[in-house]
């Protein structure tokens, strides 16, 4: 309900800003790569000046393994790729080093979202 997803927007916006001092510049919707238009105006309502979509879903919360993770990414990853990955997974952290020496292989570099839509 809009209800329900303005309670989870905003608090997560609260508790980055009482942390942090700022929500943030760059908001992702969990559990979908797309923002819905309710979305989209309830993170802005929240303080969040951009709303971010991936097109690639690592799927590292499924704890996978290091390699599955890694295969998944480099097998859809492309220039201008928004990757979904996620804090506290030891998978990720297993599998980055090889995804970011593939990546370097291949021409290409990770950025920050912001290198990245300027």
């Amino acid at each position: 309900s809009e209800t329900e997803a303005r309670a989870e927007i905003g608090g997560c916006a609260e508790r980055i800003r009482r942390l942090t001092g700022s929500p943030g510049a760059w908001f992702r919707p969990s559990r979908t790569p797309t923002a819905s238009p309710l979305v989209t105006r309830l993170a802005q309502e929240a303080g969040y000046p951009h709303v971010l979509s991936y097109d690639v879903d690592s799927l590292d919360f499924t704890s996978p393994g290091p390699a599955a993770v890694a295969r998944k990414v480099l097998a859809e990853i492309r220039e201008g790729s928004v990757v979904s990955m996620h804090f506290g997974y030891d998978d990720t952290v297993a599998a980055l080093p090889v995804v970011l020496e593939e990546l370097d292989r291949r021409g290409l570099a990770a950025v920050t979202t912001t290198e990245l839509f300027s």
